[in-house]
């Protein structure tokens, strides 16, 4: 995530395995650089 332009703050829950994205970056790009890293991630 830290690579990615236009993210302000990202927050990790391990406990729920969540994260919560804020900044100036849709939520495809965000998806898509988590799934390139193979992990699986949707939008709540």
């Amino acid at each position: 995530m830290q690579g990615l332009q236009g993210i302000d703050e990202v927050t990790v829950d391990l406990a729920a395995g969540t994260a919560t994205v804020k900044g100036d970056i849709t939520d495809e790009a965000v998806i898509k650089a988590i799934t390139d890293i193979g992990y699986e991630a949707k939008r709540q």
